[in-house]
């Protein structure tokens, strides 16, 4: 629990994660600007489930997201704390993985289900206690420009 020391903590909230990096998946080496649309996806599998989602993972999703148009990699992280200041349990999702793709993905603004749809896939899904998922678009870049400018 964090510590209390002042009327500060009467007014806010603050919840702590975090995260270590599980797996960096990628066929060829990226550079880090690769991504032009992003597909996060947070899972929290019921107790005992964490190993077979893991081997999910790394025995097929993994290599089946690698054969979507524009895929670039994926980065799964594993929650390793987290805390509130107000004393509630805290929330959020123990797995995430970041699937990164570039030019010429065929990704809409939801995200879709890879088919065909294994049935180890239909396991790991209705084994998660909760799925969170979202696409997010890169719109503009801020910073140094690619020649260095």
């Amino acid at each position: 629990m964090f510590p209390t020391s002042g009327p500060v903590d009467d007014f806010t909230e603050l919840e702590v994660r975090c995260l270590t990096l599980t797996q960096l998946y990628e066929t060829a080496k990226q550079p880090e600007d690769a991504a032009t649309t992003i597909i996060y996806a947070g899972m929290q599998p019921t107790s005992g489930g964490e190993a077979d989602l893991d081997a999910w993972y790394r025995e097929e999703h993994n290599d089946q997201m690698s054969k979507e148009p524009g895929w670039k990699r994926t980065s799964r992280f594993s929650l390793l704390y987290q805390d509130r200041n107000d004393g509630k349990e805290p929330g959020g999702l123990g797995f995430l993985a970041i699937h990164e793709f570039g030019e010429g993905n065929k990704i809409g603004k939801d995200v879709e289900p890879l088919d065909p749809m294994t049935d180890w896939t239909k396991r790991c899904m209705s084994e998660c206690k909760a799925i969170d998922a979202a696409v997010y678009h890169k719109v503009k870049s801020f910073g140094k420009a690619a020649d260095g400018a």
